[in-house]
């Protein structure tokens, strides 16, 4: 809840007319995650028409790069793995693919930016970040994002218009944790 989708919808989604989201679902299987990941794609690039989903990350990686082709060389394009971690289901090699065409044929594409994030910090860390294999010194910007701070969640409401004493902004941060998502919901009016 802290605003990792949050900030990279904002950052993108309006700004690029090919923004593909791709969010994993917890706990679901390899067949699942593809038909979820063939319908972005759909949506993204084939808006009105449904493609039949891969039977293998491969498979969805080359229709998706299929998809990237047949677009204007001019058009920005930006893939964003939401939650990877819950992408990843057990041997579904998702992995391996990412690694393939992101050095096989992505990174290349200068229109491409591919982001990816998760909530389990730990997965991303030893998984992505310190990969040794062929996503090895890939990441070009890692956003380490906190709560807010008892300054920036006074900021925060203030932007608002809330106006709280000190001790109750401490209270609703220490109640909140601190967690943007949480102190959006916060009414004028209201205690």
């Amino acid at each position: 809840r802290v605003g990792k989708t949050f900030l990279i919808e904002q950052a993108f989604s309006e700004k690029t007319k090919y923004f593909l989201h791709v969010t994993g679902i917890q706990h679901a299987p390899m067949k699942d995650q593809l038909a979820e990941f063939a319908h972005a794609v759909s949506e993204t690039f084939y808006p009105g028409i449904n493609i039949q989903a891969a039977t293998s990350w491969l498979d969805a990686f080359r229709a998706l790069t299929t998809a990237i082709n047949a677009i204007s060389k001019r058009q920005k394009i930006v893939i964003f793995l939401d939650e990877l971690p819950w992408l990843c289901s057990k041997r579904s090699r998702l992995l391996q693919a990412l690694d393939y065409y992101w050095n096989h044929t992505w990174s290349k594409d200068k229109r491409i930016t591919l982001i990816i994030c998760g909530s389990s910090a730990s997965w991303i860390i030893n998984k992505i970040i310190r990969n040794r294999g062929g996503l090895h010194n890939r990441v070009t910007q890692q956003i380490l994002l906190k709560p807010f701070s008892l300054d920036e969640a006074s900021t925060f409401c203030k932007s608002k218009h809330l106006n709280f004493t000190q001790r109750q902004l401490l209270e609703l941060t220490l109640f909140c944790g601190g967690i943007p998502f949480y102190l959006n919901d916060l009414k004028k009016g209201y205690s």
